[in-house]
């Protein structure tokens, strides 16, 4: 076991505390950015922190390789044992596995979120927490247009959306999902985006709607500022890189080569013909490789990442959507819907071993560490490929499946390069986006069927996506997360390590956001009944706060936002104070119909949720 070394992020613990137990060393630290409050100000809800635990023997040899879990729990949960620390943790403990639903967690440390890319210029963030069927809407990003693909930028902090129709790229803070989106603007219709292994930069395409001329631009993942731009083919674009992130690749669909940049210079290192329509790309660390496979021709060329010669062309049929590589870097699976085959090409030999047929078009792969699943156009069914079995017996390889929903899951008329099935880590499960059901469903392997859905709430999910919320190490040793502090009270810092064996519950305060917080949440109704008004026509939604208790005016809210919606379409705007309580948002309702009407503020303790008695209605 290697030596503990200490965090490279400069943050001062608000909370820390320490425990030992048979012969193990435990520290628990909960921090903010450096540039927030000091670390005597308490803890506040709704804070965002980062925490970490150290594990080490008491030598100071840290614990590396272990697989800790962590919750934040209200006090009240071990209650009954208050006298006896040791006895009270392990009822907490007995309490959170038993997980019936009072006894949840405020903040769960290991767990995920899920998020969709949608059809209506939204993202849905759904907190899968209270199980299936009990799923709740975490938050709605409004985009400044419909995303195309989306990537997670350093430390799961951030998540970059390409919004072709306003000629930019969306930047979400993931840690503040109902705060503003950050427009990156770039000057033409960006489409693709991807993350270079180094995490140096990540790159998007520019492409001119008039000419079509492209651009791959540079970004600073830190800064958000264009590093440098280098011209590229024709659209559309798949990018690729080397391994040491010396080289970009980028596929030309609509000038048959592939451009190939020199990202530590800025500049293009080479152009090579590949084929008439080049459509995606995928290396191959173990064969130092990027495999190239073209939608017209049908075939695969194999460009060396380092001379950037083409060593090898494989023939296949035409219509390939899609090569990914497994993740050993040995096989390459191509999935092609018009030829209704998915085929697995051996980068040691760079040939084909083996080719399944399906009926039903399959278009997208997606791997886990044991197992390759293909999702059908036509089919509700996922295809799932067992990676174990490629090298048993030659010409023969078993295929599985599991019913990905009731209804075919593509939706021809909201394409989306970004993958619709996702693995969720550590789980040896996939979550599967349909968009003919408008669901996004939970495959766990070794089942025959789901274990369950998530809804998303009526809209059709273009592509899905995990964001991790579980301990992490950072580095040898030490375990972390980043979380939104619950609700004001007294908690448990639940710490819990199965091998080897070890456990503790650090006490901590969280405080109120706000002296307001600390007090119920005020209430929020319409200052007068809304009426109905003709679609487009600009109308004024008044609203009136009111303290829960005394029912006295609320008029010093600054952050009143008012979410106005139906599954079809949205729009969240902070409203206006008006004085003595009153509050106003301008709008114009699109299209006929009756509109749900939200109202939040996260400084008065006000959450999101559905208030029948507030509706419009935009008639005929």
């Amino acid at each position: 076991m290697l030596a503990a070394v200490e965090p490279t992020r400069a943050e001062e613990p608000a909370f820390s505390a320490r425990a030992a137990q048979g012969g193990l060393a435990l520290e628990a630290t909960i921090s903010r950015a450096a540039s927030a409050a000091g670390r005597d100000a308490p803890l506040r809800s709704g804070e965002s922190v980062t925490v970490r635990f150290r594990v080490s023997d008491t030598s100071g040899t840290a614990i590396s390789g272990a697989f800790p879990n962590g919750w934040m729990v209200l006090s009240g949960m071990g209650s009954t044992m208050a006298g006896n620390p040791d006895a009270r943790c392990r009822l907490v403990l007995h309490r959170l596995q038993i997980a019936s639903l009072p006894d949840q967690a405020e903040v769960d440390l290991n767990t995920f979120l899920v998020l969709a890319l949608n059809e209506d210029a939204t993202i849905s963030v759904i907190d899968p927490r209270s199980g299936f069927g009990g799923t709740r809407l975490l938050g709605l990003v409004a985009l400044h247009g419909v995303g195309e693909d989306w990537i997670q930028l350093t430390d799961q902090e951030r998540l970059a959306v390409t919004v072709p129709e306003a000629d930019a790229i969306d930047i979400v803070d993931m840690r503040a999902w109902n705060g503003p989106v950050r427009r990156l603007d770039i000057g033409a219709r960006p489409r693709r985006v991807a993350l270079q292994p180094d995490r140096a930069f990540f790159w998007a395409d520019a492409i001119d709607p008039a000419t079509g001329a492209a651009r791959a631009v540079a970004i600073n993942p830190d800064t958000l500022t264009v590093a440098g731009q280098v011209s590229i083919g024709m659209g559309p674009h798949d990018f690729a890189f080397s391994g040491d992130s010396r080289f970009l690749f980028v596929a030309n669909a609509g000038s048959g080569t592939v451009s190939v940049i020199d990202v530590g210079a800025l500049t293009p290192a080479a152009e090579i013909a590949t084929g008439p329509r080049p459509v995606s790309l995928a290396y191959s660390e173990l064969a130092n490789a990027v495999y190239v496979a073209d939608s017209e021709d049908g075939s695969v060329n194999v460009i060396d990442a380092r001379s950037h010669a083409v060593r090898a062309r494989i023939p296949g049929p035409p219509g390939i959507a899609q090569i990914g590589f497994a993740p050993s870097g040995r096989h390459a699976f191509v999935v092609n819907p018009r030829g209704g085959t998915v085929t697995i090409i051996d980068s040691v030999l760079d040939r084909v071993i083996h080719s399944v047929e399906s009926a039903f078009e399959p278009d997208r792969v997606t791997f886990t560490g044991t197992t390759a699943y293909v999702r059908q156009r036509k089919n509700a069914n996922v295809m799932m490929l067992p990676l174990d079995q490629i090298e048993v017996e030659p010409g023969k390889f078993p295929v599985f499946g599991f019913p990905g929903g009731s209804k075919p899951p593509a939706a021809p008329e909201w394409p989306s390069p970004a993958p619709p099935i996702a693995a969720v880590a550590g789980d040896r499960a996939v979550l599967v986006a349909n968009g003919g059901d408008r669901e996004i469903y939970y495959y766990q392997e070794g089942l025959a069927v789901p274990m369950g859905s998530f809804s998303n709430y009526k809209r059709l999910p273009r592509a899905v996506t995990v964001v991790r919320r579980d301990l992490r190490e950072s580095a040898p040793g030490i375990y972390e997360t980043n979380v939104s502090l619950g609700r004001p009270g007294s908690y448990d810092l639940v710490f819990r390590l199965n091998k080897p064996p070890f456990y503790h519950c650090f006490p901590f305060e969280v405080a109120a956001a706000s002296a307001r917080q600390a007090r119920r949440p005020p209430r929020v109704a319409p200052a007068a009944p809304f009426r109905a008004v003709a679609a487009g026509q600009p109308v004024s939604l008044d609203f009136v706060v009111t303290d829960a208790v005394t029912g006295a005016p609320v008029g010093d809210l600054t952050d009143l936002t008012v979410l106005v919606m139906t599954p079809a379409w949205q729009t969240r705007q902070v409203a206006a104070p008006l004085g003595d309580g009153h509050y106003s948002i301008e709008l114009a309702v699109p299209v006929p119909g009756f509109y749900a009407v939200v109202a939040s503020s996260a400084n008065a303790g006000l959450d999101y949720q559905p208030m029948p008695s507030l509706q419009i209605v935009a008639p005929q």
